[in-house]
C-alpha cells in the first residue's frame, strides 16, 4: 500500500512538474503576446497621428487651391492671351483691341516694341 501511494505521488510529481513547464510557457508566451499588442497600440497611434496631420494638410491644400483658383479668375478676367501673327505690330494690335501700346507693353514686361510670329501676349481687358 505505501508503494502503491510513493507510485501515485511521484505520478503527481511529474504531472505536476509538467503543469509547471506548460504555466511557464504560456506565462511567456501571454508576456509576450501583451508587449506585441502594447506596440501594435502605440504604432496604431502614432499613424492616427499622421492621418490626422495628413487630413490637416490636405484641409490646407485645399483652402490653397481655392484662393489660387479664386486669384485666377480675378487675374484672367483683367486680359486676354493674343497668339501674333505674320504682319502683326504692337500698334495694330492694340488697334484692333483699342486698348494702348503703352498698356500692351507694361502688361507683358516689354522694354521695346519687337514681337515675334508666335509670341502669345497678354491684352488688357477694356
Amino acid at each position: 500500500m505505501v508503494q502503491h501511494l510513493e507510485k501515485k505521488w511521484a505520478s503527481l510529481e511529474n504531472v505536476q512538474e509538467v503543469d509547471t513547464k506548460e504555466l511557464r510557457t504560456l506565462t511567456s508566451h501571454a508576456n509576450e503576446t501583451t508587449a506585441a499588442l502594447s506596440q501594435f497600440k502605440d504604432r496604431i497611434g502614432e499613424l492616427e497621428q499622421e492621418i490626422f496631420s495628413q487630413g490637416h494638410k490636405f484641409d490646407e491644400l485645399a483652402k490653397l487651391k481655392s484662393h489660387i483658383e479664386h486669384l485666377a479668375k480675378g487675374f484672367s478676367s483683367d486680359f486676354k492671351i493674343y497668339k501674333v501673327k505674320a504682319g502683326d505690330s504692337l500698334e495694330k494690335i492694340a488697334r484692333t483691341h483699342r486698348t494702348a501700346v503703352d498698356k500692351i507693353k507694361k502688361l507683358n514686361d516689354l522694354d521695346h516694341d519687337l514681337i515675334v510670329v508666335g509670341q502669345e501676349l497678354k491684352i488688357p481687358n477694356n
